[in-house]
């Protein structure tokens, strides 16, 4: 049994952000090609798909 254990991070701000940004990024990047096949049908076409 582990009593008074202390685990001490150092996390840096920057790493955040990068890491924050990159995700977004891939997001948007693997959200584009669904988006523009979606938007190239019709609706009734697209309805049929959900």
């Amino acid at each position: 049994q582990q009593v008074g254990l202390i685990l001490r991070t150092n996390v840096n701000p920057a790493d955040i952000l990068f890491i924050s940004a990159t995700v977004i990024v891939v997001s948007v990047i693997a959200s584009l090609q669904p988006a523009l096949k979606a938007s190239r049908m019709e609706p009734i076409k697209a309805l049929r798909h959900v």
